[in-house]
């Protein structure tokens, strides 16, 4: 009767883990999405909406959008009875609804919302419609790389021949592409952006004069906006309308994604420096000059006027990639002149490129000695804002995942010992129990000192696999440790605690099948609690970011302090060497990003 007890008390505590830890995690998320965000508010809509803004890189999972996710349905038949002519709900409903690329309904949504207020976002967001609706081009161009290197042409040509693409944009799709771009111009002269993309547009058309002079147009203008933010922004009025509650509301609203501005900008900057070199080669040394310092200029503009620290990163990329023929990132190579690896700048340095000499005889010493120290200047705030957000953040994250390892491993230690207790309940016979004295209290010390070797293996773990962690370990062979352990521990203080008639191996299986439950019982404990406080680690991580990224850019360069402004430039950043035949090839790294 004590076994069929025991049994089904483990079977209830398993199914008590199953039905908990889902409840559990969820009242955590809701008790995190509840919190008062220290944001500072994005602008108020027309109808006073307040709109939280939170870092995308705060969601967990996909909770918040399977939350979420029956309100996508409604969101367009929504808009279309109450908002029919609102610019900002048209906006939302169409990453919400999840239009297809080549669905009307997208574009004449996208249209209407133009129409009815005329803001930059709408006139954006109608660009990139057309754009995605239209056949692909790939130019040798496009590819990036190093027209004067034939290892680089031959590997642009194999990529060219797989994608099977044209070499051009088609005429009359550019021309409505041209026209969408000066609306989204005229709505926000200032941008630059729609300008670089222009450029972007006149290169696929072959008008390589003309997308010079945009591109170099583009390089003096003082900002570069993307809409995303204005999307976000609408997404969470809507689903604010739609009932969903604010903090969910912003959260949801990142999980509608970007559009490919920045990706587009990245390809433009690597057929830049693509043309600035292939200038070169074909005696065009001014041209050349021109495509690289505009490239530069337009990462710099970028540097200057973000809005996040991913703009501020893109920035700093598409500076790199007009300077790679004249400064280039030697990441991890062995220095030429000590041959010892790494550098100063996150594991790198700068060091001349491939034409620094074609470079410094055109633009002079000083314009060289600029573009260098501003391309240090870069990676030094690279290192600043990776530094701000390792600084203890990532410490939790990483706990959190070791706790939740460690659960899991609690669940196959658990499944483990109740097997166990089955097959020693079928083999051992009711005088097993009688002839058991083992007390409750050993029993408990046996189970937590059984759970002891998990412990240190998950220790020993976060030593020696700092950055790959426990999930590098076999979680089934750690479990196996939990029910071994506790199956010698009985042995080893059953001839102490036998009763004088029962035999040695009938006392050992009595004071097993007395241990195993409690054990058991114990591993459903830590797991719960494991389960819960690797939540509360990641729920804190996440409020960390959230105060970090407070506002945007702007916040994190004075959270980071005076340091941005006056940084401490570290010894040796850059050497005045040829990169090693390895590093050759300023621009190299094909079309990444293109859909």
């Amino acid at each position: 009767m004590r076994t069929i007890r025991a049994s089904w008390i483990i079977f209830f505590l398993v199914i008590l883990i199953v039905l908990a830890v889902k409840p559990l995690r969820d009242q955590a998320r809701l008790q995190w999405a509840a919190c008062p965000w220290p944001h500072v508010p994005f602008q108020a809509t027309p109808t006073g909406d307040p709109v939280v803004a939170v870092s995308p890189m705060q969601l967990a999972d996909n909770w918040h959008w399977k939350v979420l996710s029956h309100y996508r349905a409604r969101a367009l038949p929504f808009v279309e009875q109450h908002y029919p002519n609102d610019s900002e709900m048209l906006l939302a409903a169409v990453p919400l609804a999840e239009l297809a690329e080549g669905d009307p309904q997208r574009l004449s949504l996208l249209q209407r919302a133009a129409e009815a207020d005329g803001s930059s976002a709408a006139h954006a967001a109608c660009f990139f419609a057309l754009q995605d609706v239209g056949p692909d081009w790939a130019r040798m161009g496009s590819m990036g790389g190093d027209p004067g290197d034939p290892e680089s042409v031959a590997g642009a040509e194999e990529v060219l021949a797989q994608m099977n693409q044209p070499d051009r944009l088609d005429p009359e799709h550019g021309a409505v592409l041209l026209d969408a771009l000066a609306d989204w111009r005229a709505a926000d002269p200032d941008n630059g952006l729609p300008l670089a993309i222009e450029a972007r547009v006149l290169y696929g058309l072959h008008r390589d004069e003309e997308a010079r002079a945009r591109w170099m147009q583009a390089s003096t203008m003082p900002v570069f906006r993307s809409p995303d933010a204005d999307i976000h922004h609408a997404t969470a009025r809507l689903l604010g309308a739609l009932g969903v509650p604010e903090p969910e509301a912003s959260v949801g609203s990142h999980e509608v994604g970007g559009s490919e501005a920045w990706a587009i900008l990245r390809d433009s900057a690597r057929s830049a420096a693509y043309e600035g070199r292939l200038a070169q080669l074909q005696g065009r040394p001014e041209e050349a000059v021109q495509w690289w310092n505009a490239t530069v200029d337009v990462g710099r503009r970028l540097q200057g006027s973000p809005d996040s620290a991913i703009e501020f990163l893109v920035g700093s990329a598409v500076e790199g990639i007009g300077g790679a023929y004249v400064w280039r990132w030697s990441p991890g190579e062995p220095d030429p002149e000590t041959g010892t690896r790494e550098g100063p700048l996150l594991g790198g340095r700068i060091m001349h490129g491939t034409q620094h000499a074609f470079y410094v005889g055109q633009a002079g010493e000083e314009a060289d000695a600029a573009l260098r120290d501003s391309l240090v200047l870069s990676k030094v705030r690279s290192m600043q804002l990776r530094d701000h957000f390792d600084d203890g953040l990532y410490e939790d994250l990483r706990g959190a995942t070791y706790l939740l390892f460690l659960s899991h491993v609690i669940v196959i230690q658990i499944v483990l010992a109740g097997v166990l207790f089955l097959l020693l309940s079928a083999w051992s016979r009711r005088r097993a129990d009688d002839a058991a004295a083992l007390r409750l209290a050993w029993q408990l010390i046996l189970a937590f000192i059984g759970a002891l070797p998990v412990a240190v293996v998950g220790l020993v773990g976060g030593i020696l696999y700092p950055n790959v962690g426990l999930a590098s370990l076999s979680s089934l062979w750690v479990a196996l440790v939990f029910p071994v352990a506790v199956l010698f521990l009985s042995l080893i203080v059953t001839p102490r605690s036998r009763r004088a008639p029962a035999g040695l191996l009938t006392a050992w299986r009595g004071n097993l099948r007395r241990v195993l439950p409690v054990a058991i019982a114990v591993g459903a404990i830590a797991y719960l609690a494991m389960g819960f406080a690797a939540r509360t680690l990641r729920i804190g991580a996440a409020r960390e970011l959230a105060q970090r990224e407070d506002g945007g850019m702007a916040d994190l360069i004075a959270q980071i302090g005076p340091a941005w402004d006056n940084p401490t430039i570290p010894r040796d950043s850059w050497r005045a060497a040829e990169p090693l035949p390895s590093s050759r090839g300023g621009g190299r790294g094909g079309m990444r990003g293109r859909r």
